[in-house]
C-alpha cells in the first residue's frame, strides 16, 4: 500500500510545414536558355501574324546545338512559322470558365508538342528578321518547363482569386470556425495561415494514456495512467467508484474519482441472481463513460459485497456473486480481479480498507510520528473500528491480551503500522434496529402482552413484528399518556444498551461491547484525529452538528429528538434518507450510545465526520483499490 497524491499536465503539439525549392536543371541547359532572345516580326503579306526568332549565341558549342535542333525540325512546314493571331483577349475581360479553358488548351498543346494549335511555338525568327531554324526537341522541352512553371503560378493565382470570389448566389458558403454555416455541397474550409507563416492550426487528439495532472513521464516500468473500478455492494444499495491513478512516482497517486450510487442493493434479489447482476448495469455505464476505450481492458474491476449479502446465507449470496461475475466477464471489457474479485468482503478487510483510505487522503501514512487517524464506519449491516494505539511506555506493540484476530500489521513506505481492528456484524444501523424491535417485543411477551409502546418511535407509529413466531404490535410514544420528554431518551437508551451486551463476559479485558477486547481509547488514542462515517454523518450533519463535534453533542441531539415535541427542525431530506421521522429518536440514540457506552469514547473527545477528504469519497473503497493495484499486472492499452 502507498500514500496518495495528485497530478496532471496538459499535452500540446505544434505542427510546422517547410517548403523546398524546385530543381533548376543543369548549368548547360540554363545557359542555353539564357542565350535565347525572343523578338516579334510582322510579315507584310499577312495582317496580325507574328513569329518568334531566337537570337544566336556567340558560343560555337551553343550555335552547333541550335543548328542540330534546326535539322531535327526541318519537316515543319512553312505555314507553321506564320500563324494568324486572333485579337487579344485579356484575363480581366474573361469569365472564370474561359480563363480555365484557355489554360487547359494551352497545356494540351504544350504536352502534345505538335505545334498545330499554337504553332508559334514551332519556329522563331532570327535577330536580323530572316526566318530562323525551328527549335528541336531539346529546346522545346526547356521552353515547356519554363512555361509550365509560369502556368502553375497562374493557376495558383486563379485558385486563390476563385476562392475569394465565391458568393452566396453560387451556393458555396464555407463552414466557419464555429460550425454555424455549412456548404450544401460539403465544401471544405481552406486551411488558414497564421501571419503568412505556413503553420496550420491542427487539432490533435491527446492520447488518454499520457494525460496526467503533474507529469507526462511515468516511473520506469509503470504506465502513466491507471484506472481501477470498485463496486461497493452494500446492504441498502450499490455504489461504484472509478479511480484514476498516476505513476509519476514508484507508487500510485490518486488523481480523479467518478462516483455513482443506486438502490436497492444486491441483497434485495435473494431469489433472482440474474436480476441482481443486471442491476449493476447503471453503475457500469458510469465506468464505461469515465474510462477511455483504449484503457478499458487495462482497468481491473472488483465487486465487494458487505454485511447485507452476508446475512442472506452462503447459498444465496454465492449464487448472486457467481451471476455478477458471469455478467462482468461476458458483457464488459474490464478484467475481473482474479484474487477476491467478486466476493463477500470480510468485515476486517472492510475496516482496514477504510483506515487506509482516510490516512492516504490525509497524507499520514509512512510517517515516523505514527499520528494516524482512527476510523469508525457505521454501515447498515455492520460497523468497523480501526485505529493505531500508542502506549505511554514507548512500546507500540499491542498487548498480547488482545486476540491476534483483532490485529493487522501493515508496511507502508518502509514504515510499519500496528493496527487494532474489529468488525461488529449485526451492529450496523439497520441490523441494530431489527434487534431493538425484537428486544421491545420480547419484553412485551414476557409480561403477557402482544402490544408494546416505546418512546424510541414518534407518536402514531406502529409496526407488527414477529418474536418467537408470535406477532407483537410495536407502537410509538403513547399520545394518551402525559409526555415525559426528559425520560424518553433514557428509556430508549436502556433498550439500546440491552442489545450492546456490555454484560457479556470479557475474556481479554479491557473490552468494548459484545465481549470484544479493545485497547482503551482514553489511554491509547487520545490525541490523534478520529473520523466517523456513513450513518454517523447522515444523522449528525443535516441536524447542524457540523464536521466536528463530541459524542456528548450527539447525545444532546438524541435527547431533543426523543422529546417528539417539534422543537428540532427536521431536514427536508429526512423522508428520503430515513424513510420518514418515526425512527430519528432511535437512530440518534443508538449512534450516541455506541460511541459512549459501546467503545467507551470520552464524551468530550472531538470526532470528525465527512463524506469527502480533499474532494474524494471516504469509506473503504479507495483502500480496496490500492490493494487491487498491488496484484494487478501493469498495462497501457497497447
Amino acid at each position: 500500500m502507498h500514500c496518495i497524491q495528485i497530478q496532471r499536465r496538459p499535452f500540446s503539439l505544434e505542427t510546422e510545414f517547410s517548403n523546398s525549392g524546385p530543381d533548376h536543371g543543369s548549368n548547360e541547359d540554363q545557359l542555353y536558355l539564357e542565350q535565347k532572345e525572343y523578338k516579334v516580326s510582322t510579315h507584310n503579306n499577312t495582317a496580325n501574324s507574328a513569329t518568334l526568332t531566337p537570337g544566336l549565341s556567340d558560343s560555337p558549342q551553343l550555335n552547333s546545338k541550335v543548328a542540330s535542333d534546326f535539322e531535327n525540325d526541318s519537316e515543319i512546314e512553312e505555314t507553321s512559322r506564320e500563324t494568324t493571331v486572333t485579337p487579344t483577349t485579356t484575363l480581366e475581360n474573361t469569365t472564370k470558365e474561359e480563363r480555365m479553358g484557355f489554360l487547359s488548351n494551352f497545356i494540351d498543346s504544350i504536352r502534345n508538342g505538335d505545334g498545330t494549335k499554337y504553332s508559334g511555338l514551332g519556329s522563331y525568327p532570327n535577330r536580323n528578321g530572316t526566318q530562323g531554324p525551328s527549335v528541336g526537341f531539346f529546346g522545346k522541352r526547356v521552353i515547356r518547363i519554363g512555361i509550365l512553371v509560369i502556368i502553375a503560378l497562374t493557376l495558383g493565382w486563379l485558385a486563390i482569386s476563385s476562392t475569394m470570389s465565391i458568393t452566396d448566389s453560387e451556393n458555396k458558403v464555407y463552414q466557419d470556425n464555429t460550425g454555424k454555416q455549412q456548404d450544401k455541397e460539403n465544401v471544405a474550409q481552406p486551411p488558414k495561415f497564421d501571419n503568412y507563416n505556413k503553420n496550420f492550426d491542427v487539432e490533435v487528439q491527446e492520447d488518454p494514456r499520457m494525460i496526467s495532472k503533474h507529469c507526462d513521464v511515468p516511473h520506469p516500468g509503470r504506465p502513466l495512467v491507471q484506472y481501477v473500478i470498485i463496486i461497493d455492494a452494500g446492504s441498502t444499495g450499490s455504489r461504484i467508484h472509478v479511480y484514476k491513478f498516476n505513476y509519476c512516482k514508484n507508487y500510485p497517486e490518486l488523481e480523479d474519482e467518478a462516483f455513482e450510487m443506486l438502490k436497492p442493493g444486491l441483497s434485495s434479489y435473494p431469489d433472482d441472481p440474474v436480476a441482481a447482476a443486471k442491476s449493476l448495469d447503471v453503475l457500469l455505464d458510469k465506468a464505461m463513460s469515465s474510462i477511455p476505450p483504449i484503457l478499458r481492458k487495462c482497468s481491473p474491476v472488483a465487486v465487494k459485497a458487505t454485511a447485507g449479502l452476508r446475512l442472506l446465507g452462503d447459498e444465496k449470496s454465492d449464487s448472486i456473486l457467481e451471476a455478477v461475475r458471469h455478467h462482468l466477464n461476458n458483457n464488459y471489457p474490464f478484467p475481473v480481479t482474479k484474487e477476491n474479485g467478486v466476493i463477500v468482503m470480510d468485515g476486517q478487510d472492510e475496516g482496514v480498507y477504510s483506515w487506509i483510505t482516510v490516512n492516504s487522503l490525509l497524507g499520514t501514512l509512512g510517517k515516523d510520528e505514527h499520528l494516524t487517524a482512527g476510523t469508525f464506519d457505521m454501515g447498515g449491516g455492520s460497523t468497523q473500528i480501526v485505529f493505531e494505539p500508542l502506549y505511554r511506555s514507548g512500546n507500540d506493540t499491542i498487548p498480547a491480551s488482545i486476540p491476534k484476530d483483532y490485529l493487522s500489521n501493515l508496511s507502508i513506505s518502509d514504515q510499519k503500522h500496528n493496527l487494532y481492528q474489529h468488525s461488529y456484524l449485526g451492529y450496523g444501523l439497520n441490523s441494530a434496529t431489527k434487534q431493538i424491535f425484537q428486544a421491545i417485543g420480547s419484553k412485551a411477551l414476557e409480561s403477557g402482552q402482544n402490544t408494546a409502546s416505546s418512546p424510541c418511535f414518534s407518536p402514531g407509529f406502529s409496526k407488527e413484528v414477529t418474536v418467537n413466531s408470535l406477532p407483537v404490535l410495536v407502537k410509538g410514544a403513547d399520545p394518551s399518556t402525559p409526555l415525559k420528554p426528559e425520560s424518553n431518551y433514557e428509556e430508549c437508551a436502556s433498550v439500546v444498551k440491552s442489545i450492546l451486551h456490555k454484560e457479556r463476559g470479557c475474556i481479554s479485558p479491557p473490552c468494548s461491547f459484545d465481549g470484544v477486547s479493545q485497547p482503551p481509547l482514553a489511554q491509547t488514542f487520545d490525541k490523534q484525529p478520529f473520523y466517523i462515517f456513513s450513518y454517523f454523518y447522515d444523522i449528525s450533519y443535516p441536524f447542524g452538528l457540523g464536521e466536528e463535534f463530541t459524542p456528548n453533542d450527539l447525545k444532546s441531539l438524541a435527547q431533543k429528538l426523543c422529546k417528539h415535541d417539534g422543537s428540532v427542525t427536521i431536514p427536508e431530506t429526512a423522508e428520503q434518507d430515513f424513510g420518514g421521522t418515526d425512527h430519528l429518536c432511535l437512530y440518534s440514540t443508538y449512534l450516541a450510545s455506541v460511541l459512549l457506552d459501546g467503545v467507551e469514547m470520552p464524551g468530550d473527545r472531538k470526532v470528525r465526520t465527512t463524506r469527502e477528504i480533499n474532494g474524494y469519497q471516504t469509506g473503504w473503497c479507495l483502500g480496496a483499490a490500492l490493494a487491487v493495484l498491488d496484484q494487478h499486472r501493469y498495462c497501457d492499452g497497447s
